[in-house]
């Protein structure tokens, strides 16, 4: 004969209320310092696509701001040192070793910013050298194995009217991603 079963329900319940529960975090660890990070599915991708055409920037992604008002340009950049620091991938650049793609990571943020002052000229042609230089800029080429990773320009039309001008490769960032960028950059501003 074989072994009874109990499945009263009450016996069930009662197990499952006294379980042992263990507290599961939802928080990624970070990967240790000089750890060979390999590329994603969507990265690899992106890096031979690069690699294929190389002069082309097809895959950058660029956005521009419009700032209204008296800018605080020095918290500005502040702010965007501020967020590369926080997240590695505005850090990171993209390489090959031994037949794998892999990525490196700065331990600080290289960020130059590009400062054009246009407000010596009239509105009309203030912009018009704006649309010149955002349009030079969208067109970067980058080369994913050396920094800059992220290329920015600030564009001072008069004194209430700056232009922000933000670019990367898509391999680092996607509209989504660019919506917390925004939103961090804001706080820390």
């Amino acid at each position: 004969m074989g072994k009874e079963i109990h499945t009263d329900k009450t016996s069930l319940l009662s197990q499952w209320k006294n379980r042992k529960r263990e507290v599961v975090s939802n928080e990624i660890s970070k990967m240790p310092d000089g750890a060979i990070i390999p590329l994603s599915h969507g990265q690899q991708r992106l890096w031979f696509l690069q690699q294929l055409y190389p002069d082309s920037p097809f895959y950058n992604y660029s956005e521009t701001y419009v700032f209204k008002g008296v800018l605080n340009e020095k918290n500005l950049l502040k702010s965007l040192e501020r967020v590369c620091e926080d997240h590695e991938i505005l850090r990171a650049t993209y390489h090959m070793t031994d037949g794998k793609t892999h990525i490196k990571i700065a331990s600080k943020a290289e960020i130059e910013v590009s400062q054009y002052d246009y407000s010596h000229l009239s509105v009309e042609r203030a912009r018009a050298k704006s649309e010149k230089t955002m349009t030079s800029q969208a067109k970067y080429i980058f080369d994913l194995a050396k920094h800059p990773v992220v290329l920015v320009s600030l564009i001072k039309i008069h004194d209430t009217e700056h232009i922000f001008i933000l670019t990367m490769h898509h391999i680092s960032t996607d509209k989504w991603s660019m919506g917390l960028l925004r939103n961090e950059l804001a706080d820390n501003y």
